[in-house]
């Protein structure tokens, strides 16, 4: 959500993260790193009965 908005008021900020490589590698780390958090927190609230 906010990576939208900051590409709408200022679609030049976000350019570096898809048009160089270390761009693309930070864009990897986040969505790894967000994988990540996803499965733990599904982890978390699954109860066993």
């Amino acid at each position: 959500m906010v990576g939208i908005l900051v590409s709408v008021v200022s679609p030049r900020y976000l350019e570096p993260l898809v048009t160089t490589s270390l761009g693309h590698i930070w864009l990897g780390i986040g969505a790894i790193m967000l994988s990540a958090g996803i499965f733990v927190m599904k982890r978390m609230v699954k109860f066993d009965f």
